[in-house]
């Protein structure tokens, strides 16, 4: 069995609603070729061999498609981190030297320590409780609805920010480009560092 249908196999048996994007080969050389991944590992595979996975409409792990890796690392290389996956809040998982995850946090504007491997990622992905407690302070009880129109291109912008104090007592969404999410979250980050 390849690393691919093993994958498949694995997301059987997952709890979240997951879309499994088309590769595109042009993309899945520049990856290659930039990157030098081990394509039989789990990471190299969904890079190489998938454009991208989504999970329950929140979470997005890049590929070699209509999430792109390389692309995504291109506009997000101002947060100096190799980014495998995002959410539509914004938030950002980053591998670290270790071997390890980092996540960044809306709700902090910095960077966090998710203590475990790539794998290991994927399966929290695909686990709907594990998530769900996770975001549970990030997700109106409407997000359901909430994302079910977004494109790969849009994320959640939300008001007021998950990072004040008046989140707490409730926000409002709206679909917008996730590079204006991401953008704004850069600028905030770096002025709150400074």
């Amino acid at each position: 069995m390849t690393m691919l249908e093993a994958l498949h196999a694995a997301f059987e048996t997952a709890t979240a609603d997951i879309l499994f994007l088309p590769p595109d080969p042009a993309a899945a050389e520049r990856i290659r070729q930039q990157y030098q991944v081990r394509e039989d590992s789990l990471l190299g595979t969904i890079l190489t061999q998938s454009g991208g996975i989504v999970f329950d409409r929140w979470l997005r792990l890049y590929g070699a498609g209509s999430l792109n890796f390389a692309a995504r690392n291109e506009q997000l290389a101002p947060f100096h981190a190799l980014v495998v996956a995002e959410d539509v809040c914004g938030g950002l998982f980053s591998l670290t030297e270790e071997g390890t995850l980092s996540y960044f946090s809306p709700d902090t504007l910095t960077w966090e320590d998710f203590p475990v491997t790539y794998p290991q990622f994927v399966q929290w992905c695909a686990d709907r409780d594990r998530t769900a407690l996770f975001y549970e302070t990030f997700r109106s009880p409407e997000w359901v609805k909430d994302v079910a129109e977004l494109t790969l291109d849009q994320g959640l912008s939300i008001m007021p920010p998950l990072w004040s104090k008046e989140s707490a007592q409730g926000f409002s969404v709206r679909a917008v480009p996730i590079k204006e999410i991401f953008d704004l979250e850069l600028e905030l980050s770096k002025t709150l560092s400074s």
